[in-house]
């Protein structure tokens, strides 16, 4: 993108509105693995009957059959046991991982509720149309979610399609429930601004939080129209209370190499405020 192109867009109002509650410095790590961390918030909700309920949130695992990682994960679903388990797309940057990445997605969503949504990376490779991702994942326990929705819990979940190769398309829910936007680059969340009063909580990945962030600074680059703006953290909409979860992610992307940016998983607790 040019860098006209980029000022025009960092200019729209709604990106002032979205406040950053907790960054990379700030984040609360409540497990350790050999090489992830589990990441928690605690985000209020209005309705009593979601009180307590969790979600265990992953995204871009761009599996290479790494078994510490795999470790990791089995041991965070295990000792937590969350009532949603939900990826956020970018599952393989090759072929040759497919069989095994889908092994492990199996793993994960044994005796859980599990929803999915595609990457940039799902799409911009041609191995399978979205119609055989779909039957993929759903063999592996997912459902993929692609501008639909699925009410699991009283809780409405939006599964949005990919930004940069898709088409997202939100439509608000017709009843009042608490509400959960899932969308792989948090870029599209910003044409959501229009529905912002009927969204709780959006979960994103995408970013890889820059993957090579230098102390004190922070990313270096992230694949963002808004450069640093939404590279990881906790997020919170000034005018309609809509919290927005960036997540590190788990896997690398051009380079598999991070610096200063562990890979995570994400453990989401809803509280009823009263």
């Amino acid at each position: 993108m040019s860098a006209h192109r980029r000022m025009a867009y960092n200019r729209r109002p709604t990106l002032r509105q979205w406040k950053k509650m907790s960054g990379y410095a700030g984040r609360r790590v409540i497990a350790r693995g050999q090489k992830t961390v589990l990441v928690k918030y605690d985000i209020p909700c209005d309705n009593p009957d979601v009180d307590g309920n969790t979600l265990l949130f992953f995204s871009d695992l761009h599996w290479q059959g790494d078994p510490v990682m795999a470790e990791d994960i089995r041991r965070f679903i295990a000792e937590h046991q969350p009532d949603e388990v939900i990826f956020g797309g970018d599952l393989v940057s090759f072929s040759c991982h497919v069989e095994s990445a889908l092994a492990l997605m199996d793993e994960i969503s044994r005796g859980h509720q599990a929803l999915a949504v595609p990457g940039n990376w799902d799409l911009r490779r041609s191995w399978f149309s979205v119609d055989k991702w779909r039957t993929l994942l759903r063999r592996s326990g997912f459902d993929l979610l692609i501008n639909q929705e699925k009410i699991i819990n009283n809780i409405r979940f939006w599964g949005a399609d990919d930004f940069k190769l898709g088409a997202p398309d939100y439509v608000p829910p017709l009843s009042e429930q608490f509400s959960v936007v899932i969308s792989h680059n948090p870029d599209a969340v910003v044409d959501m601004e229009k529905d912002y009063d009927s969204i709780d909580l959006v979960l994103c990945g995408h970013t890889h939080a820059g993957q090579i962030r230098i102390p004190g600074l922070g990313a270096l680059k992230t694949s963002s129209l808004y450069w640093r703006k939404f590279d990881y953290g906790h997020y919170i909409h000034e005018y309609t209370g809509t919290h927005m979860i960036v997540t590190s992610g788990l896997g690398t992307t051009g380079i598999d190499f991070r610096f200063w940016c562990k890979p995570e998983m994400v453990l989401i607790n809803l509280c009823y405020s009263h």
